[in-house]
């Protein structure tokens, strides 16, 4: 997901980065390169669920009470074959159990042990790999935990000096200040976590992930737009915003949707209602805020065409 698309990175490379570099000309090598680096990230998790059978795939990935009923749908309506192909040796080289493992995790540990383990003497070492990419995964959730939190406080600590010039950030640091956005960041993550499930905690992080792209890329397109040399240069972020805002919009609505309807649906624990529905709440606001702001970037981006190049602010 975020070796794909990421507007996360954005917030980092804009509110944090900057912080960290040194000079101005470590920009390229360290930000552009970290963003190098997780798209081979994004490229070994696609060869990884590709590595895999699709029965396996979807053994992996599916309920086990769902997935007999799936691949008789697929079978009689698509004429699919879904079914397991080498999903017991799978299980036997891991030491794990795979079925129902959904979520992400277990089918990129799966696909980098199969790609692995098929390499000249590396047969026996299966086991090692899985768990070795999951060792790698829990690492980088949580610095991703670690860094969401940090850029949490920052944006509420300066959306604060909206409305308290004592928020100011400054040379002399306002503790107080720091330690209650912290503390108010520190529990909204605690928050989520004790009333809700990760499948559901990391679906939001995608979609806010994604939104946040949207919101990226049409900003740099509207500044390319404005201050470089030639106008063409746009087309660099303004292709990818066309492809990300198709894509992420109507996901962002299928998932509201899907939530919407498992909130109300009577085989939804009662526990996990008041998550669905706060993810329905959260996923939207966040939607609408990127529509407005993509419009808004449209408006600017159509004056900004209208206008010659000399006159262009």
């Amino acid at each position: 997901m975020c070796g794909a698309i990421s507007g996360f990175h954005t917030l980092v490379a804009s509110g944090t980065t900057p912080k960290m570099i040194n000079k101005e000309r470590d920009i390229r090598p360290i930000g552009y390169g970290a963003m190098i680096v997780e798209g081979f990230v994004a490229v070994a998790a696609l060869t990884a669920a590709c590595a895999l059978q699709p029965g396996d795939y979807f053994k992996i990935n599916v309920a086990p009470a769902k997935y007999e009923a799936l691949v008789k749908t697929a079978q009689d309506k698509f004429q699919w074959d879904l079914q397991a192909k080498e999903f017991d040796g799978l299980e036997a080289g891991t030491s794990e159990k795979l079925a129902g493992r959904t979520g992400g995790a277990v089918t990129l540990a799966v696909g980098m042990a199969k790609v692995l383990s098929d390499l000249p003497g590396m047969k026996t070492l299966t086991s090692y790999w899985y768990h070795f990419v999951i060792m790698f995964e829990v690492l980088f959730i949580l610095t991703l935990l670690e860094t969401g939190t940090r850029v949490a406080r920052f944006v509420f600590h300066e959306a604060a000096t909206q409305f308290t010039p004592h928020a100011r950030i400054g040379h002399k640091p306002n503790w107080a200040m720091n330690v209650f956005m912290s503390l108010l960041v520190s529990f909204a993550w605690g928050f989520l976590l004790y009333i809700g499930n990760l499948d559901t905690l990391w679906r939001i992080l995608g979609i806010s992930n994604q939104l946040l792209a949207t919101i990226a890329l049409a900003i740099g397109t509207t500044y390319i737009l404005a201050h470089a040399r030639r106008k063409v240069y746009a087309l660099t972020t303004g292709i990818p915003l066309v492809f990300v805002m198709a894509t992420v919009l109507t996901a962002g609505v299928e998932s509201i949707r899907g939530w919407w309807a498992m909130a109300f649906s009577p085989d939804t624990p009662a526990g996990d209602v008041f998550l669905l529905k706060l993810a329905c709440v959260l996923a939207s606001i966040m939607w609408m805020l990127t529509v407005v702001i993509a419009l808004d970037a449209a408006r600017r981006m159509w004056k900004l065409l209208r206008t010659p190049a000399a006159q262009a602010s």
